[in-house]
């Protein structure tokens, strides 16, 4: 702190000036000796040991390959003291208590070396007889721990593993005067998300692929720009190109299958669509500007629920390569919550009027609010529960807007994308993932946009009730 210029740097017990810095230390033994003076000693040795309460957080801080030891006074358990030596990569948590230890070690590594690395734990001053037992967490080789016990009171453990591993030793000593007091963990379960309902976006550099021309993993240092993701494909010209990926959806129907392509010289129909096997459609990707001016084909497409294969081959030689970017899986309804129309309960009001002079809409009509930025619909929800909260709206515009989700006055979700549907008659939804208490909250869709919100037709809500007027 500059000068030492504020309340908390004038209320440190110790206060150093860096003017003073090589009069007071001049040599690091100095400052060494001094800090240890300020600050107790707790562990000696080359590992890295930091303590907080009861737990000990431990490493071997040596990328060469090398072990790194230690011994650590204890300051909960009754034993005197233990002594560590762990492997390269070794890092761990070690808790105390008056009777046992437990520790938690991992040294995984699945690529320089693969097998089993060894670390020691020598636990002093044991009075009696020492019980362990260990467990390997997740999935990897199986670990392997060997123990004894010396007369002198000292217990062994010998830890060959590669992988996270669980010890409990159940030791205790002589010693009195131990500290006592820790800080209980709270652990508890959080609540199961909801399940994520809107689009969904594969990225064409991870499709799989048959004689293609181009895969970008890394588009960076390339020339075509404005991708998503970390790159993209090009189709190429050959009869037999083919590109493939696997799109899983919850619910069976009818979903929105949007390509995200660039094609320069010519339109391309040489690329047919397959959906689970079966041709569905052979689209025409209409050339762009250039290639790193993307458009998007839609094509209506029917899924399983689960995994569905979608692939597009190519079915003569083509007039020039199709670059593909992403596909997008939009569902076309949703219709798992509760479907709130303009004038039914929940329903509060819109800046604007309630309309239905374009057709397509669902209920009695939509809302149609004043062309200006701030304008907005409101409704009076309950949430079941309090965590993530999910609304999705139905809506209709001609160009893109964006909107706030607002809940009891704070934004909740901001600038929502609702890209242009192409007619006030078609009309799409966007769904809306936000954090919100449980019970009684009023919710307003607010414009962020110069031309106000699109058309709203409906609102729906997944896990909770609209609230009567």
């Amino acid at each position: 702190m500059y000068a030492l210029g504020d309340d908390l740097a004038q209320s440190f017990a110790v206060q150093v000036n860096r003017s003073d810095y090589s009069n007071r230390w001049p040599s690091i033994s100095t400052k060494v000796n001094e800090f240890s003076s300020l600050f107790e000693l707790e562990y000696s040795g080359d590992i890295y040991a930091g303590r907080y309460e009861n737990g000990w957080v431990i490493y071997n801080p040596y990328k060469t390959g090398q072990t790194a030891s230690g011994v650590i006074d204890l300051q909960y358990n009754t034993c005197d003291s233990m002594e560590m030596t762990l492997s390269q990569y070794t890092a761990g948590v070690v808790k105390e208590y008056a009777d046992s230890l437990s520790f938690y070690l991992n040294n995984y590594d699945n690529v320089i070396d693969t097998g089993l690395k060894t670390d020691v734990i020598k636990i002093y001053g044991c009075s009696s007889e020492s019980e362990y037992s260990y467990v390997d967490r997740a999935s990897h080789q199986a670990s392997t721990v060997n123990a004894s016990q010396s007369r002198g009171g000292v217990f062994t453990l010998i830890v060959q593993h590669n992988g996270p591993i669980d010890i409990t030793v159940g030791c205790s000593g002589s010693n009195t005067n131990r500290l006592t007091s820790y800080t209980a963990s709270a652990v508890s379960e959080p609540n199961q998300p909801m399940d994520y309902r809107g689009a969904l976006q594969y990225e064409a550099e991870c499709f799989d692929y048959q004689n293609i021309s181009t895969l970008v993993k890394g588009g960076y240092y390339e020339n075509i720009r404005n991708y998503t993701g970390q790159g993209y494909l090009g189709l190429g010209t050959r009869s037999n190109a083919r590109v493939r990926d696997t799109v899983t959806v919850l619910k069976a129907g009818t979903y929105w299958l949007e390509t995200r392509y660039a094609v320069t010289g010519f339109n391309v129909n040489t690329a047919a669509l397959y959906v689970n096997g079966t041709h569905v459609a052979t689209p025409t990707f209409t050339q762009t500007n250039s290639l790193s001016d993307w458009a998007v084909n839609v094509q209506s497409v029917n899924l399983n629920a689960g995994d569905n294969s979608i692939e597009f081959k190519a079915t003569s030689t083509g007039k020039s390569s199709l670059y593909l970017d992403h596909i997008l899986v939009v569902p076309t309804a949703y219709g798992e919550g509760i479907i709130i129309q303009e004038g039914e309960p929940g329903f509060v009001g819109a800046d604007g009027i309630i309309d239905n002079q374009f057709v397509g809409y669902t209920g009695n009509g939509y809302a149609d609010t004043n062309d200006v930025q701030g304008a907005g619909v409101d409704w009076n929800l309950s949430f079941d529960s309090t965590g993530t909260q999910s609304v999705t709206l139905r809506y209709s515009c001609l160009v893109d807007a964006t909107a706030d989700l607002i809940v009891n006055g704070q934004i909740v979700a901001s600038e929502i994308a609702m890209n242009s549907t192409g007619s006030w008659s078609t009309w799409d939804y966007v769904m809306v993932y936000f954090d919100a208490n449980a019970g009684d909250s009023v919710v307003r869709l607010q414009a962020t946009s110069a031309q106000g919100l699109p058309l709203i037709d409906s609102l729906e809500v997944i896990a909770g009730q609209p609230i009567a007027q």
